[in-house]
């Protein structure tokens, strides 16, 4: 129509143009910048929606996350608040009114929650699928790529992504953390300057239970004084979450923690997720605690050779609300799905998950503890002539993991060094058998000659999740 169309030189301008005008629809934030863009078309072959990524954080002033859709008319999809990094690729499959998202992401917005424990395993890695017809990202049957996407196409029926990733994120960085309980009802627990108040005293309180925030259900510290809640196994772990919920008993509470390793006192760094931006924080000398009676997770975050075979934690109570700190509930968690030869070692008493891992003995097994090995082991005694009889071929340990998905699993047993248990010249070799589901099984010998405590890797191979009706088993015997 002739008349002018003022822009903003340092916005990013959508327009919409027809065969006599141009209509500005929206404004990208300032630094911002749209990467890629991609439509899909009503039946009549009409724009439906215009779908557009980059690294722009806010539209015509209003927060986006990276990607978003807009019509003809100016009206915007938000998709759900979008993903939470960077996007570089889009593409429309027009067929099943699918945008699919690439870029430097690890979620949609959507996916993040407000645990600690699940946000991992709720990852998209850098590739998302959202469905236009009703608003929602479609779940993915894996957990996305180890590296960014920056491109897509399609051949025939299948939509290709492009980029630089080697491999799915499918493997236990991704699994949720909450799946595989300490028992801490098996494990010494110490308080470090336990209350004197009748009833609060005592650390175990707060294991396993359901009471409320009083006596007999909490445990406190003396007034103004700085304490632990101290945790040592009776076997060898690499714990992955910590959860506590505080006390608020007359306006008392722990402020600040300080999380270290029971058997060298080595400051171990935590993460969190903050509750208002829900973005993963990370802390090691001084981790925040809220006064509430909601369950706080920290994930462990040291690498592997930091967490691996800690005997034990300590909870140090570095600050706290009112005139002393205390805890009225507290869960820790494991990595590895593992399953201990002693059942009473196995899960928690507490725990809510309808399948738990178990162990059962049949034949003269003994509970032995060595003074120079940490916690206690089964053994079997048989005189070297009777080894092929009936009664020692058939006595047998069955461990029953809990498999929380499907997936590619190497088996490890973990056998105490017959030098510091001098039993170097009484040792033999064990038959293992792995079920690994209703019809196959692997079956190997493994020596058990080795001088100092090892993780022997076993077997490999995929294994089903665990289910009411099946679980994988592995039988030990002579």
């Amino acid at each position: 129509n002739g008349a002018a169309l003022a822009l903003n030189s340092n916005l990013t301008s959508l327009l919409a143009l027809s065969e006599n005008s141009a209509t500005l629809l929206a404004a990208v934030s300032p630094a911002g910048q749209i990467t890629a863009a991609c439509a899909l078309y009503n039946s009549d072959g009409s724009l439906a929606k215009a779908y557009m990524g980059g690294s722009m954080s806010s539209l015509n002033a209003t927060a986006v996350g990276y990607v978003f859709g807009i019509d003809g008319s100016g009206n915007v999809d938000s998709m759900s608040g979008g993903v939470n990094g960077p996007v570089n690729a889009l593409y429309c499959d027009n067929d099943l009114q699918l945008v699919y998202v690439g870029g430097n992401f690890t979620s949609t917005v959507a996916g993040l929650t407000s645990s600690v424990a699940t946000m991992r395993a709720m990852s998209t890695g850098s590739l998302a699928i959202y469905e236009a017809s009703n608003s929602t990202w479609r779940a993915l049957s894996f957990h996305g790529l180890d590296g960014p996407v920056f491109d897509f196409t399609k051949v025939k029926d299948h939509v290709y992504a492009v980029g630089e990733f080697t491999a799915t994120s499918d493997n236990a960085t991704h699994t949720a953390l909450n799946q595989q309980p300490i028992n801490l009802s098996a494990c010494t627990i110490t308080g470090g300057n336990n209350a004197e108040t009748d009833g609060f005293s005592d650390p175990h309180n707060i294991i396993c239970t359901s009471g409320s925030d009083s006596a007999g259900n909490t445990w406190l510290m003396r007034d103004k004084l700085p304490g632990y809640y101290r945790i040592d196994f009776p076997f060898r772990a690499t714990p992955s979450l910590l959860r506590l919920m505080n006390t608020m008993y007359e306006g008392r509470g722990t402020k600040s923690i300080r999380i270290e390793a029971a058997q060298n006192n080595q400051v171990l760094t935590m993460s969190y997720l903050d509750p208002t931006s829900r973005v993963e924080m990370f802390c090691s000398q001084t981790c925040p605690l809220p006064q509430d009676y909601n369950w706080h997770e920290f994930r462990f975050v040291d690498n592997a050779e930091t967490l691996a075979n800690i005997t034990g934690v300590i909870v140090n109570i570095v600050d706290w609300y009112g005139m002393g700190g205390g805890f009225n509930k507290i869960e820790l968690y494991q990595r590895d799905a593992q399953v201990y030869a002693i059942d009473a070692y196995n899960s928690s008493p507490c725990s809510s998950q309808g399948i738990r891992p178990s162990s059962q003995v049949s034949g003269n097994w003994q509970q032995t503890t060595a003074a120079s090995y940490h916690g206690s082991y089964l053994t079997l005694g048989v005189n070297r002539n009777d080894i092929s009889s009936a009664t020692a071929q058939s006595a047998t340990v069955t461990l029953v993991p809990f498999v929380p998905e499907s997936g590619f699993y190497k088996l490890y047993m973990s056998i105490p060094g017959c030098q510091n248990t001098n039993t170097c010249l009484q040792r033999t070799s064990a038959k293992v058998t792995w079920l690994m589901n209703g019809k196959h099984s692997v079956v190997t010998t493994v020596t058990q000659h080795n001088l100092q405590d090892d993780e022997v890797e076993v077997l490999s191979g995929y294994v089903p999740a665990s289910t009411m009706n099946f679980s994988s088993a592995i039988y030990v015997q002579l």
